[in-house]
């Protein structure tokens, strides 16, 4: 196996772990706020929630991993895959790389701005960029996030060529998880308007992330197949170039 189909394969991995683990965490630590939620919820401003909110955020760890990991995947694929693919993998990586912006920007500032002023007190001052809030920042940069993925799901699918049983199964996988992630966004904010809440959000976690540790998966043992060399004429290069098999 060539160095670039030993990362293809490891980054697939790793993208298929960190969305279980992400996913699963998540369940576990359900909203504190918005119409979802239960029991334990925070209220308005939500400077109660110093106490929560280390555990409440765990979750966003291995979702940061998973977002750069998409990236690499992104990347991967555009790399390796064949010709009439490389447009399309190419699309892919630009919109995951947008999406990645997106939700580690939303996520970094939660680490380093939310958390900190509710340790110290200051909760009041964020509350516009809490977590907790259903109508604030975090929610909005994540709808976003998930809903460009949602995208770089769709161009995702159109970069995987090929006929065999394996390649058919990630296509499907990403496309519709990104039919779902995309055409929620329009169903959801056409049903709800000014309330959609925290419902898209938990939608869109629901299906990106799961198509993630399905699609990492079928990736990862795409990207580790053995494959023959041969050489393709290419207005940019003249070297023998890996494709699949």
């Amino acid at each position: 196996m060539t160095d670039e189909r030993r990362i293809a394969t490891w980054a697939a991995v790793v993208t298929a772990v960190a969305a279980t683990l992400a996913l699963g965490i998540g369940v576990f630590t359900p909203p504190r706020g918005g119409v979802l939620c239960t029991t334990g919820c925070i209220p308005y401003p939500y400077t109660d929630a110093a106490p929560f909110v280390a555990g409440d955020s765990i979750w966003i760890v291995p979702a940061i991993v998973m977002t750069l990991g998409f990236v690499v995947v992104t990347a991967c694929l555009h790399e390796l895959g064949r010709p009439g693919g490389r447009l399309a993998g190419l699309v892919a990586l630009a919109l995951a790389t947008l999406a990645s912006a997106l939700l580690v920007g939303d996520y970094a500032v939660h680490f380093m701005v939310v958390m900190p002023s509710l340790a110290k007190g200051d909760g009041a001052l964020v509350t516009i960029l809490s977590i907790y809030n259903p109508h604030g920042v975090f929610i909005a940069l994540e709808n976003a996030g998930y809903f460009v993925m949602g995208l770089a799901f769709l161009a995702t699918a159109g970069a995987v060529a090929g006929t065999g049983g394996l390649e058919r199964a990630i296509r499907w996988v990403f496309l519709v998880a990104g039919l779902l992630a995309v055409g929620g966004l329009v169903v959801f904010a056409a049903v709800f308007g000014t309330d959609l809440d925290v419902r898209y959000e938990v939608a869109a976690i629901s299906v990106d992330y799961l198509a993630l540790m399905v699609g990492g998966g079928l990736l990862a043992v795409l990207f580790g197949r053995p494959l023959r060399m041969r050489a393709e004429s290419r207005p940019d290069a003249n070297l023998p170039r890996e494709t699949g098999a």
